[in-house]
């Protein structure tokens, strides 16, 4: 997620759509994605998930570094289809790669436990009403991520999903096609694209793609009317 592509499209949605109080950053790194939009939309709470901010104590400085300056809530633990612990690889420089899904043996890779929860249950336990802005980039466990927050999405307003080609975390890595058939069924629609990540030989691997809620923020202005029809009734076009 680049930061000149994410200050554009930050920019955009604070015009488009300023009422943005509630945002869950899941896979928060080092929190600089949520630096980025608090810039734009600084009276928004964010809720930072980050599991390895439990473990790695240069990686939770830095978090705290960039977190300074706007209202935040900082969860170490991972999200997922459902509450628990599980195995987690940490691997990839700073663990950059790091996921819920366990593959073959990577270079430089650690596997250690870490508390799961869903955001289903995280919303309810602390009473928060809804989500008004989604992002994740947690490495292939997006899907399972989303099939735990199936109340949230009733309500969200927008997504911010890293969304994959091709299978970098093994079999289990849910394919673009996946995430939009899941999402279709709330109404949520890809509005645009970010990032696109290419693998050692050149593959286009995965990209950042925005999405919006049909039923809970008004369409684009460069969306066509009968398209968006098409799109939240099924109907195939004539």
């Amino acid at each position: 997620m680049g930061n000149t592509e994410d200050n554009v499209f930050f920019k955009r949605l604070a015009e488009f759509d300023s009422e943005i109080g509630t945002v869950f950053d899941v896979g928060a790194h080092v929190c600089g994605f949520s630096k980025v939009m608090a810039n734009h939309l600084p009276s928004a709470t964010y809720h930072l998930f980050e599991p390895r901010l439990a473990f790695d104590q240069d990686l939770k400085a830095k978090a705290l570094a960039n977190t300074v300056g706007f209202d935040h809530r900082i969860v170490e633990k991972a999200v997922g289809k459902q509450a628990g612990n599980l195995p987690f690889s940490v691997q990839g420089q700073g663990g950059v790669g790091s996921s819920l899904l366990i593959g073959s043996p990577a270079e430089n890779e650690r596997i250690v436990e870490v508390p799961v929860i869903t955001l289903d249950d995280y919303v309810a336990e602390n009473g928060i009403e809804k989500v008004d802005f989604l992002k994740m980039d947690i490495q292939g466990g997006e899907l399972d991520a989303l099939r735990g927050a199936r109340n949230v999405l009733k309500n969200v307003k927008f997504l911010f999903l890293e969304t994959w080609l091709v299978s970098s975390y093994g079999q289990k890595t849910p394919h673009m096609f996946e995430i939009f058939d899941f999402l279709r069924r709330f109404g949520i629609f890809p509005m645009d694209f970010f990032g696109g990540h290419r693998n050692p030989i050149g593959i286009l691997s995965h990209i950042d793609v925005v999405y919006y809620n049909t039923n809970r923020t008004k369409v684009p202005q460069h969306f066509y009317a009968k398209l968006v029809e098409r799109m939240t009734t099924g109907q195939e076009p004539l």
